[in-house]
């Protein structure tokens, strides 16, 4: 079968090259039209009965979605190209049970091997999943509540039985959905969503630039897993929301920094030391900076992609005057200027960091400060660890090295990205 070439967007998303080639397929179908016809069909094995796929080419696939939200509305059966999402309308049911339905377009895409058969491996957009994945992890992100993708299940055939077969193909089982700890870790989640609600955020993709549309993709996949993880396995969760904004932040910050403004923003500790040793504009400040910027300019990137598309508030205010010990700063407080207040944000998103590094690289863990479930107070749910210090064991934290409850950096993680799609959408050409 002949199918369409999209050279431009080579480093694209399995996804939105679908998209565009779906899109393409309905202004000009002769573009797709040539379909060799299979020799063979399915057979039962006699042993079994079970489906024996001789050929296995089908036009469209049903695979179901899991979620632990109870009730899921409406559905999606037009505008998102080779994509529909369809409800089971299975309310009250187990979570085992999906929630809904994707069905999807097969589109043939032409296969790039030309790097692997030269052994050279491109690795630079490859996030585990296939196009159902990457299609769920967009609305888990837009919506904000745990999708997974299971196994296809049902197999539509050119030219054979318009109900499709039940097959399974698969030797994976479906995902089950999380159980929610008691009381929840991440506290504002909602117990019901309407998929219509989110339409247009999903059919903005398509308009996104190539590159942008995979770091968003990466983001979404890094988001997505982490919200799933984030009742049984906080720790993990903690790991891919970070991953989540350094893909957007990897992406978004492009631009050559300063090595010695990224040392002191970085590390501002060390840099004042490195300051009683020589000037900051001396050629050794400098070549010490130059060595460290593959830890600083993480870090910079991270904290400034997190500052410019800080989130709004989540709507919630304590009733009293005991804000600072456990709600969060979203916006500057009386007599603050910004500018003091985005410092405060730098120096709390630097400690997630620290954190995170310290896990990857000496495997040691989030304080447990920061995983805990956050309390209700006042009708506020806890945004920042309320005591001021914790210990376990030897080991001890306090409140300024801990800024905040997971639930709340999921919030920041998932408010910046999607302000970040929002504004790449506004400004594309």
């Amino acid at each position: 079968m002949m199918a369409p070439t999209l050279p431009e967007e080579s480093t694209a998303p399995l996804t939105y090259k679908m998209w565009k080639a779906y899109n393409a397929q309905a202004t000009a179908p002769d573009i797709l039209a040539e379909k060799a016809q299979p020799e063979e069909k399915s057979t039962l094995t006699p042993a079994t009965g079970a489906s024996r796929i001789e050929i296995l080419d089908p036009k469209t696939i049903e695979i179901p979605i899991f979620t632990d939200i109870d009730q899921v509305t409406g559905q999606i059966v037009s505008e998102l190209g080779p994509f529909k999402l369809l409800n089971t309308v299975s309310a009250g049911a187990p979570s085992s049970v999906s929630r809904f339905i994707l069905r999807m377009d097969l589109v043939p895409l032409e296969a790039n091997v030309q790097r692997a058969v030269t052994g050279k491996s491109s690795v630079n957009y490859y996030h585990g999943g296939d196009p159902k994945d990457e299609i769920i992890a967009l609305l888990s992100l837009a919506a904000g509540v745990r999708l997974k993708a299971g196994q296809p299940n049902r197999y539509f055939f050119k030219d054979d039985d318009p109900l499709g077969k039940v097959l399974h193909t698969s030797n994976q089982g479906d995902p089950r959905p999380p159980l929610r700890a008691n009381p929840p870790i991440i506290a504002r989640y909602s117990s019901s969503f309407c998929l219509n609600d989110f339409q247009q955020k999903l059919m903005s993709f398509i308009n996104l630039d190539p590159q942008m549309a995979s770091a968003l993709m990466l983001s979404a996949r890094c988001y997505q897993i982490g919200l799933w993880r984030s009742e049984e396995d906080p720790q993990y969760a903690w790991l891919s929301l970070v991953s989540a904004v350094e893909c957007a932040a990897n992406y978004h910050c492009k631009q050559k920094t300063n090595v010695v403004t990224a040392l002191k923003d970085g590390m501002p500790g060390l840099y004042e030391l490195l300051k009683q040793k020589d000037d900051p504009e001396s050629e050794w400040f400098e070549n010490v900076a130059d060595h460290l910027k593959g830890l600083t300019g993480a870090t910079k990137k991270f904290v400034d992609f997190l500052v410019e598309f800080w989130p709004d508030s989540p709507g919630t205010t304590a009733p009293h005057g005991d804000r600072k010990r456990f709600e969060y700063a979203w916006t500057p407080a009386s007599g603050q200027s910004r500018k003091e207040w985005k410092q405060l944000l730098g120096k709390d998103l630097r400690w997630v960091y620290s954190w995170r590094s310290k896990y990857l690289h000496a495997g040691i863990a989030f304080p447990p400060p920061m995983l805990k479930p956050p309390m209700r107070l006042g009708g506020v749910w806890e945004e920042r660890p309320i005591a001021l210090a914790m210990s376990v064991g030897d080991n001890c934290w306090n409140a300024q090295d801990t800024p905040m409850l997971l639930h709340t950096f999921e919030h920041i993680v998932r408010g910046s990205l999607i302000k970040w799609w929002g504004k790449a959408v506004a400004i594309k050409p």
